[in-house]
């Protein structure tokens, strides 16, 4: 296999690209060959309908490092098989019934995707008695060689895919979503390693589709390893330039992170794609699809039938006989093609649409699910027909939740459709979330923001859900109950207990909650799913240890909860101890196990203790534990040594709800720490037997306001206004520090009143000038509004402005640049969703805005205003003439160019063979306002790269004349560039 790089330039000039890269190489060839090397750099794929983008081969390291340096080139990367299908392979076609999608009503009216080409890359393209394919491609064998057809799919993925978008409707297995469309299938895998899909071979698939007219392309497959450059860059120009309607798969692997709620992997992630999630036959989201903002549209896909390799095409040993065999498919690689069908059911019924306007159709007609409009599990909703008609009922949204305002509440479920229930609890604390029933029911819970919280299938037994979770008081949560398929109907019950406050530390960042002591250290891989606590790796005869004290008021108990993984030899002890009586001593290696245990009221030092012995080693020889909690009412946790809970900053009083206990010493201070679970107006107020005062403290000892009585009873209160996050500390004392002013000390805290967070915002960008973009947003419920920046439309955004107005000035910018800009409406509640890209460009430094007007005639859709009498060649993509002895033949545009701008230029690809006479009679001409600028008569047939054509101010006519001599002459133009800064 030869060495494969893929090159990618920082500019749409294609024929300018290639110049460049062809010097480069043939500098590189010259030297190899010089030096009597044989094997020397050649370009493997010029891929014209992808101008960035270019695939070679045979690369030494000392040309590798050229292109790298070259100012003109973005990136040079080795392809890698970094892409995964984004399948679950388990049950009939339910998929297409009046419940779901209604494909139904699309073919009884005739619209079955007839005359519409659509493709796929993927792991092969098997013969199939339900299939029909157009065109099939092997991409990998293309860039890297080999033989292997494209039929072989030993994965079956790939055919799976191709029969949910095209299966015929022909009396045999399944009907696809678009049966008698136009099926392309790429191969863009290796032999042996179906489950790993090559940029390299998926880019030259893509500019295979595009050769071929193929608009509406299937991407079943996601990157575990990010985002990849070469990858976007070839995406986004054949959306951009060739009008591709890509359909993106969002992933499996929502179950596999800690945190659910950003998910999506690449390519869903870029914005100029369809983002797909799965959805079960109850209309719920499988367990496994991912989640994020990314995500734009639900569809079914778990699990769904569709037509399969055999087994001796899967075996290698046959590529022509066409299966008959049908298997389940599941995960959003069975959404995304639902998806892509049904685009190129649109495509049919209106075949001039653009892919924003056939995504748009997509988007508008769908089943609003979850989150009233937008959210993060279903993006605009379940795709359904425009003829459809949805049925609401309550529960169906969060906004028809239904209430739970005691401590339990029943209902019922039908065809195992879910229902929402929101739950605002008085006290803060840890609760348990049970369901009782005689069904298999799945269970999620949400926060206010829709944010997911936990999802769970049978933890309470009998296949129905349990959570337990630290809930804060005055907070709205929804709790979402479902079938686990579509089969469940019947009643439930759902009850909720309180087991009291909760402090918790679960090592996601280094603020911990709980200030353990000793020698072990925060891993962010140790944790259950998630960072956590660990021993390290430590010697024998060494013991690695860490504490903390919890106090549990007068006449109470608490309880210790953590989660707790060994990975030791089995001599290695893994030891707990609660004031030095052993309460946990195991060994060996476990993964996580939940533990707990009583504490008794008083002061309880908790011990974690790794002991390794003398012998051998096991294992990882180290443990790790997570999600330690204390949890019960008027608890509070400090440093494990002498000194006692609140007597100094780094060992305040951690209040969890909105109320905690401590007991101040005479002359001294007490420090309660809090954290605001939201933004808006905080009361503080305390509760004691003397004459007590009180400072807000930020966390470098800022006081933020301070009061003496305000409370009544010689008790100070404070009112302040915290940002969602924002910790604080309460320091109470004796008035004047005077003696005998202590005792026990109650801090209250009254949240500000529920509400919710803006939202959707929306932005324009405008009022250029040479160092700043004034942008104008809005956002329902908004009091201001946070702002993120990038340079790149799929790029990073980072927040460059918060808690601005509605119109601001994003200032210190570079002139002549694009910025794309998303926002987002803050208020007292929090910060709602992030808007769409909005794009502005800072004008030049002469004030006028850069422009690069490109025509490279990939179509009749001209960018400039052409006339004359040259023809559209649609053979190679130019424009042509052929004329005879005598005659004169011309074509011409005219370009504004403004005043003030500079570097106005003029270049264009262009050739003009002869087919007999005196070629150097004949003469292709550019003139410029009736101006000669160009003059050529070589008679090549090949194609060249004109020099650099100054351009003026104001209307520029800009004319290609042909004439010919003595014979015939053909003149070609191909990638005219006009731009101007």
């Amino acid at each position: 296999m030869s060495k494969v790089h893929i090159v990618t330039f920082r500019t749409h000039d294609h024929g300018e690209n290639l110049e460049k890269l062809l010097q480069q190489l043939e500098k590189q060839k010259a030297s190899l060959q010089f030096k009597g090397k044989s094997e020397t750099p050649q370009l493997l794929h010029e891929l014209k309908d992808l101008p960035r983008t270019f695939i070679i081969e045979n690369a030494n390291e000392s040309l590798l490092e050229e292109l790298r340096r070259h100012p003109h080139i973005l990136s040079v990367t080795k392809p890698v098989a970094n892409y995964q299908p984004t399948a679950s392979p388990q049950i009939t076609e339910w998929s297409h019934t009046p419940s779901f999608m209604d494909i139904q009503a699309f073919h009884s009216r005739g619209y079955t995707g007839t005359g519409v080409k659509v493709g796929y890359l993927d792991t092969g393209a098997a013969p199939h008695e339900d299939l029909v394919y157009t065109g099939k491609f092997n991409a990998y064998t293309a860039v890297y060689g080999g033989t292997t057809p494209p039929d072989f799919d030993e994965d079956g993925h790939g055919t799976l895919v191709a029969g949910i978008i095209g299966a015929r409707n022909n009396s045999k297995g399944y009907v696809g979503v678009a049966p008698d469309c136009l099926l392309y299938g790429v191969k863009v895998c290796r032999d042996g390693a179906p489950e790993n899909l090559d940029d390299a071979a998926i880019i030259r698939g893509i500019q295979w589709l595009v050769e071929n007219g193929v608009e509406i392309i299937n991407c079943s497959f996601i990157s575990y390893w990010g985002d990849s450059t070469a990858m976007r860059i070839a995406m986004e120009d054949a959306y951009r330039r060739k009008n591709v309607l890509f359909l993106c798969g969002a992933g499996n692997i929502r179950e596999k992170f800690y945190d659910s709620n950003n998910t999506v992997e690449y390519p869903a992630k870029y914005d100029f794609v369809m983002a797909v999630s799965a959805l079960r036959a109850n209309k719920e989201p499988a367990r496994y699809s991912s989640r994020g903002p990314e995500v734009d549209i639900a569809a079914p896909g778990d699990p769904v039938m569709s037509t399969s390799p055999s087994a001796a095409n899967k075996a290698g040993t046959d590529f022509t006989t066409p299966s008959t065999e049908y298997a389940t498919f599941s995960g959003t690689s069975c959404a995304t093609p639902h998806i892509t069908g049904l685009a190129a059911l649109y495509k049919q019924m209106y075949p001039t649409y653009t892919a924003d306007q056939i995504r748009n159709l997509i988007e508008t007609n769908v089943e609003d699910l979850g989150k009233d409009g937008r959210d993060d599990d279903f993006g605009k909703g379940m795709a359904i027909s425009p003829w459809t008609t949805t049925t609401n009922y309550q529960g169906k949204l969060i906004s028809s939740a239904i209430a739970i305002t005691g401590t339990s509440i029943s209902s019922t479920i039908t065809n195992g459709l879910g229902k929402f229930f929101k739950f605002t609890p008085a006290s803060s604390g840890r609760y348990t979330i049970s369901v009782s029933s005689n069904m298999d029911l799945y269970g999620r819970v949400y926060d206010s923001a829709y944010n997911q919280l936990a999802q769970d299938d049978d933890s309470a037994g009998s296949g129905n859900p349990k959570f337990v979770l630290d809930l804060t008081a005055g907070q709205t949560y929804y709790i979402k109950i479902s079938g686990y398929s579509g089969a469940q109907t019947g009643a439930f019950t759902i009850n909720l207990s309180n087991a009291g406050q909760s402090i918790v530390e679960d090592f996601e960042d280094s603020n911990f909650t709980i200030p353990l002591t000793g020698n072990w250290s925060r891993d962010p891989f140790a944790g259950n799913g998630s960072a956590g606590y660990s021993s390290g790796i430590i010697s024998h005869n060494q013991t690695a240890q860490t504490s903390f004290k919890a106090m549990v008021p007068s006449g109470k108990t608490a309880k210790l909860v953590f989660d707790y993984r060994t990975s030791s030899e089995v001599n290695d002890r893994f030891i707990v101890t609660v004031n030095d009586v052993e309460i946990l001593n195991t060994s060996g290696s476990n993964s996580f196990t939940t533990f707990e245990r009583v504490l008794h009221a008083g002061s309880n030092v908790i011990t974690f203790k790794f002991v390794r012995d003398g012998s051998g080693d096991g294992g990882g020889n180290n443990v790790s534990i997570d999600n330690v909690a204390i949890i019960g009412d008027g608890v509070s946790v400090g440093e494990s040594g002498s000194s006692s809970p609140g007597d100094s900053l780094s060992t305040a009083i951690v209040v969890t709800g909105t109320t905690a206990s401590g007991t101040l010493k005479d002359t001294k201070d007490l420090f309660f720490k809090y954290t605001a679970p939201k933004a808006g107006s905080y009361t503080f107020s305390t509760v004691a037997t003397f004459d007590s005062y009180m400072q807000l403290l930020d966390s470098s000892q800022n006081v933020l306001a301070q009061d003496d009585d305000s409370a009544g009873n010689s008790q100070p209160k404070i009112s302040y206004s915290l940002s969602v996050g924002q910790v604080v500390f309460a320091k109470v004392y004796g008035y004047n520090h005077g003696s005998g002013k202590y005792g026990p000390v109650t801090l209250n805290i009254s949240p500000p009143a529920a509400g919710t967070v803006p939202g959707a915002a929306s932005v324009t960008v405008g009022s250029p000038s040479t160092s700043s973009l004034t942008l104008s947003m809005s956002a329902n419920g908004a009091t201001s509004f946070n702002v993120y920046r990038s340079t790149l439309s799929a790029g990073t955004y980072s927040l460059v402005a918060s808690g601005v107005a509605s119109s601001y000035t994003d200032t210190g910018l570079t002139s002549g640049t694009t910025y794309y800009y998303k926002v987002a409406g803050v208020n007292n509640y929090g910060t709602g969703p992030q808007s769409g890209v909005a794009a502005g460009t800072t004008t030049s430094s002469g004030g006028v805005i850069p422009v690069t007007k490109t025509e490279d005639f990939s179509d009749q859709n001209y960018v400039f205003g052409i006339t004359g009498d040259w023809e559209y060649n649609s053979s190679v993509y130019c424009m042509s003439v052929n004329i005879f002895e005598g005659e004169t033949k011309q074509m011409q545009f005219t370009e504004s160019i403004p005043a003030g701008a500079t570097n106005r230029t003029l270049s264009f690809r262009y050739k003009d063979p002869y087919m007999y006479g005196d070629f150097t009679k004949n003469k292709l001409e550019v003139l410029v306002n009736g101006i000669v600028k160009f003059s050529s008569s070589s008679g090549e047939n090949v194609w060249k790269n004109s020099p650099t054509i100054l351009l003026g101010t104001g209307a520029q006519t800009i004319a290609f004349r042909a004439t010919a001599g003595p014979g015939v002459f053909s003149a070609f133009v191909d990638d005219i560039v006009v731009k101007w800064s």
